[in-house]
């Protein structure tokens, strides 16, 4: 596949640690949501495209406030 925004085939796929947190002043104290992702890089333009597993992205789709323990 492509970059999507360069079309160089110069890509390459790393293992990557995310701590994801609601971007909002009243979720300031909640735990964000640690996830351990694909990332590919285009090594050409930078571009970078997150893969996220299936399980994270349930936590990522709850509300907030229902998100309790998350990182677990």
């Amino acid at each position: 596949m492509s970059c999507t925004s360069c079309a160089s085939d110069n890509q390459r796929k790393f293992g990557a640690e995310i701590n994801i947190h609601q971007f909002d002043l009243r979720n300031l104290n909640r735990q964000g949501v640690l996830v351990f992702a694909d990332l590919v890089v285009c090594l050409a333009c930078g571009c970078s495209l997150l893969i996220i597993p299936q399980t994270r992205l349930a936590w990522l789709a709850l509300d907030p406030a229902k998100a309790k323990g998350a990182n677990s």
